[in-house]
């Protein structure tokens, strides 16, 4: 999920850091970059799942059996989306420092910036990820939420609610997906 949605939206940091990178070391920068960038999406993932089997074998579970719990994550996640915490983050994305260019201590910043970027994401769109989880790892919803948060981050910078909108448009589909 990580590489099919998150990844993408680096690409604006990946070219910077190509671009003041000498060619002979471009390609393990790169690697370098996305070994950073993906370590804290992993912790991320592991402390998910975990919460998720505490979650699972707690009587929790049985007093939410009920209901539309993943048409309440994608809404709360829709709310979340115009919070001013997230507006700040979304503008702090792809904003790295200029990173040295040759020896280990350039390895070192690049892995720095990689997962400097990876925290930045992960503040700004754990709460996607979150509803996602929770609503099961739709194939269709997560090329949606690509697409939407690309045009976000690209494009319009929150101009147009459509992160918003699209997290309240998947919220009504699970609620008439579940009843």
């Amino acid at each position: 999920m990580v590489y099919a949605m998150m990844l993408p939206m680096t690409s604006g940091t990946i070219r910077s850091i190509v671009n003041r990178i000498p060619l002979t070391r471009q390609s393990r920068s790169l690697v370098v970059f996305i070994f950073g960038y993906s370590l804290i999406w992993f912790i991320f993932g592991l402390v998910l799942l975990y919460l998720t089997a505490l979650l699972a074998d707690s009587s929790l579970t049985m007093m939410f059996e009920g209901f539309p719990v993943a048409a309440i994550a994608y809404a709360l996640a829709g709310f979340l989306c115009n919070a001013k915490f997230r507006i700040r983050l979304l503008t702090a994305c792809g904003s790295i420092w200029a990173p040295r260019i040759t020896g280990l201590k350039a390895d070192i910043d690049i892995l720095r910036i990689g997962f400097d970027e990876g925290v930045k994401c992960v503040q700004t769109c754990a709460h996607i990820m979150i509803a996602m989880h929770i609503a099961g790892h739709s194939l269709l919803q997560m090329a949606i939420l690509t697409i939407a948060l690309f045009y976000e981050k690209h494009l319009y910078r929150n101009k147009k609610n459509l992160l918003r909108n699209t997290c309240m448009l998947l919220s009504v589909w699970e609620l008439i997906m579940f009843y």
